[in-house]
C-alpha cells in the first residue's frame, strides 16, 4: 500500500505466510485432570525451522526433521513448551504452535508421557484438508490455516479425535 502527504491514510492488509496447529488434550478412561496438566507432549515428524521473506512472503524449512519436539511439560528447557490456555470446566488444555507449512511423506508421531507411561499416536492431515475443499489435498500444513485437533489421553493409551481447520483469525 502507498501513501502520500494529501492521502497519509494507509490500509495495511495481512495475510498469515504459517500454520497454526492447535492441540487440546482432554482426559479420558482412568486419567485426571491434573495429569493431562502435566503431560509431557511431543510432536514429530515435522521440519522445526526455516526462513521467512518479508519481501515476498514466502517461506521455506530447512532439513531439521524433528524427531521429538517436545511442547508441553518440558522441565528441563520451559522456554520450548508452548502457549497453553486450560479450560477447567471442560477439563481440557490446549496448546498453540505456530509452524512452517510443509507436506508429510507419513503421519506425524505424537507422544503423551502421563503417570509414568508413555503413550504415542500419528496425525494425519489429508483429511481435514478434503473436508477445507482442497481437491488434491494431501497430509499436509497449508499456509494461512489453523488446524484444531482433539486428543484424549487414556490409561492404557492415546486417541487422536479428529482435526478441523479454520481460517486464522
Amino acid at each position: 500500500q502507498t501513501g502520500s502527504k494529501a492521502s497519509p491514510n494507509v490500509q495495511f492488509i495481512f495475510t498469515h505466510k504459517m500454520t497454526k496447529l492447535v492441540l487440546t488434550i482432554r482426559k479420558g478412561d482412568g486419567v485426571s485432570y491434573q495429569e493431562v496438566q502435566d503431560a509431557v507432549l511431543s510432536l514429530g515428524g515435522f521440519k522445526y525451522s526455516g526462513t521467512f521473506n518479508v519481501t515476498d512472503g514466502t517461506t521455506s524449512t530447512a532439513d531439521d526433521l524433528a524427531t521429538g519436539w517436545t511442547f508441553a511439560g518440558n522441565s528441563t528447557e520451559t522456554g520450548y513448551n508452548a502457549p497453553s490456555s486450560k479450560d477447567d470446566k471442560a477439563e481440557t488444555v490446549s496448546y498453540t504452535l505456530i509452524l512452517f507449512p510443509q507436506v508429510f511423506s507419513s503421519p506425524l508421531p505424537i507422544t503423551a508421557i502421563t503417570g509414568g507411561q508413555s503413550f504415542s499416536a500419528t496425525l494425519d492431515f489429508t483429511d481435514a484438508n478434503v473436508d477445507a475443499g482442497d481437491t488434491d489435498a494431501q497430509n499436509e500444513w497449508v499456509a494461512g490455516r489453523q488446524y484444531n485437533l482433539s486428543v484424549t489421553l487414556h490409561k492404557t493409551d492415546i486417541t487422536v479425535d479428529g482435526c478441523t481447520i479454520q481460517g486464522w483469525d
